[in-house]
């Protein structure tokens, strides 16, 4: 099996996975698979163009999906409650976070741009942590804090030719496999700093 019928097989099944009950933990575990998937691709020299954009494309879910989790986990949302079907006004309360806009919390998860809802929750909560991104004072690429910005859930539909949104100059065409290598390891930091103060499922 070639590594694109691969990588497209894994997020067929992540696709399947996550169109049952929403239950936040499951988070965790697509992130954690998503992560290990990045680290495969990586590890065995994969440096095709397609390859690198989709291990992007991946890393940024894992960045969403442990940032999802570890608020919902680090809030107290109840385990058993669908985070999709359930609106808890405590926990938005508590958290100022929720999944749908229309439920009127600041932040929330729908539209994926967990760069200007979650991550803004994480750096009040654990700004003081040594976590990259997170804390505004860990020292980062400016590369790899591009790819960070200008990561989006569009990605998944781009050529490689075409620019990652209409406000970020990053070519697809242009994502080098030393960049893609960091900002995994960056992820990596930052899913396992979050599970190891919120802790696991």
């Amino acid at each position: 099996m070639t590594c694109r019928y691969k990588l497209f097989y894994c997020n067929l099944l992540y696709s399947i996975y996550m169109m049952y009950k929403t239950l936040y933990k499951n988070y965790w575990y697509a992130a954690d698979k998503h992560l290990k998937v990045c680290k495969y691709f990586i590890s065995h020299g994969q440096n095709d163009l397609y390859i690198l954009h989709n291990i992007f494309y991946l890393c940024g879910y894992v960045l969403e999906c442990i940032s999802t989790y570890s608020i919902y986990k680090h809030f107290e949302w109840d385990e058993a409650k669908d985070i999709k079907k359930n609106k808890d006004t405590n926990f938005i309360g508590r958290s100022n976070f929720s999944f749908w806009i229309k439920d009127g919390a600041p932040y929330y998860v729908q539209n994926h741009r967990f760069q200007d809802n979650q991550f803004q929750i994480l750096e009040k909560e654990f700004g003081k942590f040594n976590i990259p991104i997170i804390n505004k004072g860990y020292d980062i690429d400016s590369n790899i804090d591009k790819l960070y910005h200008c990561w989006n859930s569009e990605i998944r539909y781009m050529k490689e030719g075409e620019y990652c949104n209409k406000n970020c100059n990053l070519s697809l065409l242009n994502i080098k496999g030393t960049d893609i290598k960091e900002f995994i390891d960056i992820t990596e930091k930052i899913f396992n700093s979050l599970t190891e103060i919120v802790g696991g499922p």
